[in-house]
């Protein structure tokens, strides 16, 4: 409105917030009465539903959700996905639900189900900030509310009813505590400043990042007393769009909805390294190109997951050396849960797990995907060989007697080895003997492996002590042998890549 009587004026620096409006004919006007050399625009929301592009040449610094949580600029989440059991049938306008299906949702058992959620939580949950399907549906939910917690205070607020004062006096009724649950439509995704909403209710499912950032960043603020807030997203089955729903891990990258494999190259420092001649050829494509494209010192990486999204698409992501015993303790017990959980229990399980990972080198969606394919066994761990140890098993085990069944036994049944290892029968016996550990096996026997890394700088009864507790908790039911592994873990902590070799 301001640009009709604004005046024509000459500036060297444009700024504009909230930069996802850029296109907006509103914010056109504007531009047209300015003009300038250089045009800076901040966004949260990079992305818009309409799929207009942003008028700038380039992303001059940007941050991730995760990070900015990390560095504690932003509360964390704390992601509760609450299942109705209801089935909807939704159309797509524009990249996301269109208004007119989204009011198939409105209905008693869906508003009853969300205001018990709340009434059993109510406590935990705390100040609540609702958003509702839409104006009517944020009526009809305020009066399911009053009518099933009286004594809670409960209100609405929505675009087109009310004066601003009336508007006015519920935020602050809010923000002083006087309301317990605020509802609104579209009213506070953006320029509301609540620090102490304590929870977040998404009844309103969405295809676009953009609109769920902008939801749920009413919660982000933070408090001397607050660090994280919930965040409950009442999920229902919507069919053929089940898996394209956003939710709480796309937050790793809200530029891409898609999972950015090349986001691991910032692990490593530039390197001299043939980018094409270093490539193993048994390593996936994806990250064959990732390396093509961007040479990456292999030193460096202890492994990499490997995973396939619903469409069946393969994809995948680095663990760097200093963060696989973090990555493994996190991974054995995705493992250990996965007959248990289904996928989506899976990838809040990850996502919980990586709020507790110190680390930024790995990928908040590649981790959290990975875990949601481990419930249909599309995924997996693979340990990429140290160039300190030789590549094919005869080599490794070429200073040890291998009898001719031996060998033969291995060929035959090589592809059911993760590693193999070697160990010494004694301290004084210089003889060594080896054994093999089944694919079976791997995520008890990585899980044990971390462990004694943790405790390796023990020594004399201490060692002996853990190394012993390990096996009689983690491996006993394995076909180790407890001298095997005690004589394994010997040589482990004087030189891991000497006794054990993991086959690709």
């Amino acid at each position: 409105m301001a640009a009709k009587t604004f005046p024509s004026i000459t500036t060297d620096i444009l700024v504009i917030d909230e930069a996802h409006h850029e296109p907006a004919q509103t914010y056109q006007a504007f531009q047209d009465k300015i003009e300038f050399k250089k045009n800076l625009g901040l966004t949260a929301t990079p992305k818009r539903l309409d799929a207009k592009v942003l008028n700038y040449e380039a992303i001059a610094y940007q941050k991730t959700f995760m990070s900015l949580v990390h560095e504690k600029w932003l509360a964390c989440p704390d992601p509760v996905l609450s299942q109705t059991g209801m089935v909807f049938d939704l159309d797509v306008r524009m990249d996301d639900f269109s208004e007119e299906s989204l009011t198939s949702l409105d209905n008693d058992p869906r508003n009853d189900f969300i205001v018990k959620h709340w009434m059993d939580n109510s406590e935990k949950y705390g100040k609540t900030l609702v958003f509702a399907l839409n104006r009517d549906h944020a009526r009809r939910l305020t009066e399911s509310f009053r009518k099933a917690i009286p004594g809670k205070m409960i209100d609405y607020i929505v675009s087109g009813e009310g004066n601003l004062s009336d508007r006015n006096t519920k935020v602050s009724l809010f923000r002083n505590g006087m309301i317990d649950v605020l509802i609104n439509c579209k009213i506070f995704t953006e320029g509301f400043d609540c620090p102490d909403v304590k929870t977040i209710f998404l009844t309103r499912p969405t295809l676009s990042v953009s609109l769920y950032l902008q939801m749920i960043g009413r919660g982000t603020r933070i408090t001397p007393t607050k660090t994280s807030f919930y965040l409950v997203d009442f999920q229902d089955d919507l069919g053929k769009f089940q898996n394209q729903l956003i939710k709480p891990w796309v937050l790793g990258d809200e530029l891409n909805n898609e999972l950015i494999t090349t986001a691991n190259k910032n692990i490593v420092e530039d390197v001299e390294v043939d980018p094409i001649s270093d490539i193993d050829e048994d390593l996936p494509n994806w990250l064959k190109e990732d390396i093509t494209l961007s040479p990456i010192d292999l030193n460096l990486i202890a492994g990499y997951v490997i995973f396939k999204h619903d469409s069946g698409r393969e994809d995948g992501f680095l663990v760097h050396v200093d963060d696989e015993d973090l990555f493994l303790n996190a991974w054995v017990e995705l493992n250990s849960k996965k007959d248990n959980c289904c996928a989506d229990e899976l990838g809040i399980l990850a996502l919980n797990m990586y709020k507790l990972l110190s680390t930024n080198r790995l990928s908040l969606q590649g981790f959290v995907s990975a875990a949601i394919a481990l419930a249909s066994g599309n995924s997996e761990y693979i340990k990429l060989n140290s160039p300190k140890t030789l590549t094919t098993i005869f080599d490794f085990l070429n200073d040890i007697y291998i009898s001719q069944e031996e060998e033969s036994d291995l060929k035959k049944h090589s592809s059911d080895i993760y590693a193999i290892i070697k160990f010494t029968i004694d301290e004084i016996d210089e003889g060594l003997s080896w054994s093999q550990v089944f694919e079976n096996e791997k995520y008890v026997f990585d899980k044990a492996t971390n462990e004694l890394t943790k405790n390796n700088h023990l020594r004399g009864l201490e060692l002996k002590k853990k190394i012993a507790c390990i096996y009689n908790e983690i491996l006993i039911d394995t076909h180790l042998l407890e001298f095997e592994w005690e004589r394994f873990c010997l040589n482990m902590i004087k030189d891991k890549f000497s006794c054990i070799l993991y086959l690709p």
